[in-house]
Protein backbone atom coordinates (compact mmCIF):
# COMPACT_ATOMS: atom_id res chain seq x y z
CA UNK A 1 0.00 0.00 0.00
CA UNK A 2 2.78 2.41 1.08
CA UNK A 3 4.35 1.75 -2.76
CA UNK A 4 1.34 2.94 -4.38
CA UNK A 5 0.50 6.12 -1.88
CA UNK A 6 4.19 6.83 -3.29
CA UNK A 7 3.69 6.13 -7.27
CA UNK A 8 0.37 7.87 -7.05
CA UNK A 9 2.34 11.22 -4.98
CA UNK A 10 4.91 10.58 -8.43
CA UNK A 11 2.33 10.63 -10.74
CA UNK A 12 0.75 13.94 -9.48
CA UNK A 13 4.12 15.51 -9.44
CA UNK A 14 4.90 14.00 -13.35
CA UNK A 15 1.45 15.29 -15.03
CA UNK A 16 2.18 18.78 -13.43
CA UNK A 17 5.50 18.69 -14.85
CA UNK A 18 4.33 17.30 -18.31
CA UNK A 19 1.18 20.38 -18.14
CA UNK A 20 4.24 22.61 -17.08
CA UNK A 21 6.82 22.12 -19.58
CA UNK A 22 4.24 21.72 -22.32
CA UNK A 23 2.94 25.09 -21.51
CA UNK A 24 6.64 26.46 -21.88
CA UNK A 25 7.15 25.39 -24.92
CA UNK A 26 3.95 26.80 -25.95
CA UNK A 27 5.26 29.70 -24.35
CA UNK A 28 2.42 30.39 -22.61
CA UNK A 29 1.47 30.61 -19.09
CA UNK A 30 -0.67 27.60 -17.61
CA UNK A 31 -4.15 28.53 -16.64
CA UNK A 32 -4.48 29.06 -12.96
CA UNK A 33 -5.61 25.83 -11.19
CA UNK A 34 -5.02 23.63 -14.47
CA UNK A 35 -1.88 21.84 -12.91
CA UNK A 36 -3.69 20.52 -9.89
CA UNK A 37 -6.82 19.54 -11.46
CA UNK A 38 -4.88 17.40 -13.88
CA UNK A 39 -2.89 16.23 -11.86
CA UNK A 40 -6.16 15.46 -9.56
CA UNK A 41 -7.63 13.64 -12.20
CA UNK A 42 -4.65 11.64 -13.31
CA UNK A 43 -4.21 10.70 -10.00
CA UNK A 44 -7.67 9.38 -9.80
CA UNK A 45 -8.15 7.64 -12.73
CA UNK A 46 -4.71 5.41 -11.24
CA UNK A 47 -6.82 4.80 -8.19
CA UNK A 48 -9.30 3.17 -9.87
CA UNK A 49 -7.10 1.66 -12.44
CA UNK A 50 -4.98 -0.27 -9.91
CA UNK A 51 -8.10 -1.39 -8.25
CA UNK A 52 -9.93 -3.15 -10.87
CA UNK A 53 -6.98 -4.16 -12.63
CA UNK A 54 -5.28 -5.67 -9.40
CA UNK A 55 -7.17 -9.14 -9.61
CA UNK A 56 -6.14 -10.20 -12.98
CA UNK A 57 -2.23 -8.32 -12.55
CA UNK A 58 -2.42 -11.07 -9.35
CA UNK A 59 -4.18 -13.49 -11.39
CA UNK A 60 -1.81 -13.47 -14.60
CA UNK A 61 1.60 -13.68 -12.25
CA UNK A 62 0.60 -17.28 -10.80
CA UNK A 63 1.96 -20.59 -11.48
CA UNK A 64 0.21 -22.55 -14.06
CA UNK A 65 -0.72 -24.65 -11.10
CA UNK A 66 -2.78 -22.51 -9.20
CA UNK A 67 -6.39 -22.54 -10.40
CA UNK A 68 -8.65 -19.51 -9.31
CA UNK A 69 -11.57 -21.11 -7.37
CA UNK A 70 -13.43 -17.75 -6.05
CA UNK A 71 -13.12 -14.22 -6.23
CA UNK A 72 -14.75 -11.86 -3.77
CA UNK A 73 -15.62 -8.03 -3.84
CA UNK A 74 -16.47 -5.41 -1.99
CA UNK A 75 -18.11 -2.22 -1.84
CA UNK A 76 -16.68 0.86 0.49
CA UNK A 77 -18.39 4.00 1.47
CA UNK A 78 -14.87 5.47 0.78
CA UNK A 79 -14.90 5.12 -3.16
CA UNK A 80 -18.43 5.17 -3.78
CA UNK A 81 -18.58 3.84 -7.36
CA UNK A 82 -17.58 0.49 -6.13
CA UNK A 83 -21.24 0.59 -5.41
CA UNK A 84 -21.88 0.46 -9.03
CA UNK A 85 -19.34 -2.57 -10.19
CA UNK A 86 -17.21 -3.75 -7.10
CA UNK A 87 -13.61 -4.52 -7.81
CA UNK A 88 -12.13 -7.91 -6.62
CA UNK A 89 -10.50 -7.88 -3.54
CA UNK A 90 -9.42 -11.31 -2.49
CA UNK A 91 -10.01 -14.71 -3.92
CA UNK A 92 -9.40 -18.21 -3.09
CA UNK A 93 -7.20 -20.51 -5.21
CA UNK A 94 -6.04 -24.27 -5.33
CA UNK A 95 -2.33 -25.82 -6.30
CA UNK A 96 -3.30 -28.44 -8.31
CA UNK A 97 0.46 -29.34 -8.04
CA UNK A 98 -0.24 -30.00 -4.46
CA UNK A 99 -3.11 -32.51 -4.79
CA UNK A 100 -2.16 -35.58 -3.24
CA UNK A 101 -4.70 -39.21 -2.76
CA UNK A 102 -4.05 -42.00 -0.62
CA UNK A 103 -4.53 -45.26 -2.42
CA UNK A 104 -6.28 -46.99 0.96
CA UNK A 105 -8.90 -44.12 0.82
CA UNK A 106 -9.63 -42.74 -3.13
CA UNK A 107 -12.39 -40.42 -2.09
CA UNK A 108 -9.96 -37.87 -0.11
CA UNK A 109 -7.79 -35.65 -2.08
CA UNK A 110 -5.64 -33.16 -0.08
CA UNK A 111 -4.43 -29.91 -1.52
CA UNK A 112 -3.17 -26.68 -0.60
CA UNK A 113 -5.17 -23.77 -0.83
CA UNK A 114 -4.40 -20.60 -1.04
CA UNK A 115 -5.88 -17.48 -0.06
CA UNK A 116 -5.10 -14.40 -1.63
CA UNK A 117 -6.39 -10.79 -0.17
CA UNK A 118 -5.08 -7.50 -1.27
CA UNK A 119 -2.63 -5.70 0.62
CA UNK A 120 -2.20 -8.56 3.35
CA UNK A 121 0.08 -11.53 3.30
CA UNK A 122 -0.90 -14.73 1.47
CA UNK A 123 -2.72 -17.78 3.45
CA UNK A 124 -1.91 -20.91 2.55
CA UNK A 125 -3.67 -24.06 4.46
CA UNK A 126 -3.83 -27.54 3.84
CA UNK A 127 -7.52 -29.03 3.39
CA UNK A 128 -8.74 -32.57 2.68
CA UNK A 129 -11.64 -32.81 0.64
CA UNK A 130 -14.38 -35.73 0.57
CA UNK A 131 -15.29 -36.00 -3.08
CA UNK A 132 -17.87 -38.69 -2.35
CA UNK A 133 -19.52 -36.66 0.45
CA UNK A 134 -20.05 -32.63 -0.18
CA UNK A 135 -17.26 -31.84 2.84
CA UNK A 136 -13.62 -30.50 3.83
CA UNK A 137 -11.62 -30.57 7.06
CA UNK A 138 -8.58 -28.47 7.56
CA UNK A 139 -5.10 -30.49 8.50
CA UNK A 140 -1.52 -29.43 9.46
CA UNK A 141 0.25 -30.67 6.20
CA UNK A 142 0.36 -34.49 3.81
CA UNK A 143 1.84 -35.91 7.26
CA UNK A 144 -2.27 -35.78 8.21
CA UNK A 145 -3.29 -38.07 5.34
CA UNK A 146 -3.27 -41.29 6.83
CA UNK A 147 -6.60 -43.55 7.33
CA UNK A 148 -6.36 -44.05 11.34
CA UNK A 149 -6.68 -39.94 11.96
CA UNK A 150 -9.45 -39.32 9.54
CA UNK A 151 -12.25 -40.27 12.52
CA UNK A 152 -10.84 -37.18 14.84
CA UNK A 153 -10.88 -34.86 12.03
CA UNK A 154 -13.22 -31.61 12.04
CA UNK A 155 -15.33 -31.90 8.97
CA UNK A 156 -17.07 -29.04 7.57
CA UNK A 157 -20.21 -29.68 5.36
CA UNK A 158 -19.74 -27.93 2.26
CA UNK A 159 -22.67 -27.26 -0.27
CA UNK A 160 -22.08 -29.43 -3.23
CA UNK A 161 -21.21 -26.80 -5.75
CA UNK A 162 -17.90 -25.83 -3.54
CA UNK A 163 -15.83 -24.32 -6.02
CA UNK A 164 -12.27 -25.73 -3.97
CA UNK A 165 -13.95 -28.96 -3.64
CA UNK A 166 -14.48 -29.43 -7.25
CA UNK A 167 -10.91 -28.18 -8.36
CA UNK A 168 -9.37 -30.47 -6.05
CA UNK A 169 -11.30 -33.27 -6.63
CA UNK A 170 -10.91 -32.95 -10.65
CA UNK A 171 -7.19 -32.42 -9.70
CA UNK A 172 -4.84 -35.54 -11.03
CA UNK A 173 -2.34 -36.00 -8.51
CA UNK A 174 1.17 -34.89 -10.02
CA UNK A 175 3.13 -38.07 -11.73
CA UNK A 176 6.06 -39.02 -9.88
Amino acid sequence: MIFTLIGLVVLGVGIAGIISLVFRLLGRRAPRGLMPIVAGVGMFAFVIWNDYSWFGRTRDVLPESIRVAERFTEASPLQPWTYLVAPVNRFSAVDTATVQRNPAVPALVLAQIHLVTRYQSTVSRWQLYDCGTPRRADINGPGDLNPGSLESLDWINLESGDTLREIACQASPPTA
